[in-house]
């Protein structure tokens, strides 16, 4: 299913969004979830629209503001996105 990016801090350098881009142009589905204090991240409506090259982009929380095309999802949701995924690289 392809590589899964927890984003566990607030997105702010283009390093990790340059290796995720590179990774989508060579093929490889990009899923990301923002949890934690990575969660205001995922309202960021401009950053979200430049992470369009993403499988999904989801967010772990009930109450984040997020940006249109971002899912909410659970702690279960987010087992069963791990459990989908090839690898998974931890941003926190």
């Amino acid at each position: 299913m392809g590589t899964l990016f927890v984003i566990g801090r607030p997105l702010k350098i283009e390093t990790l969004q340059a290796a995720m881009e590179r990774l989508a142009a060579r093929g490889e589905e990009i899923h990301v979830i923002f949890v934690d204090a990575g969660v205001g991240t995922a309202g960021d409506e401009k950053l979200m629209r430049q992470m369009g090259f993403a499988e999904s982009l989801s967010c772990l929380s009930a109450d984040a503001e997020i940006a249109e095309g971002v899912e909410r999802m659970d702690y279960l949701g987010w087992v069963r996105l791990i459990e989908g995924c090839e690898r998974v690289v931890s941003w926190t």
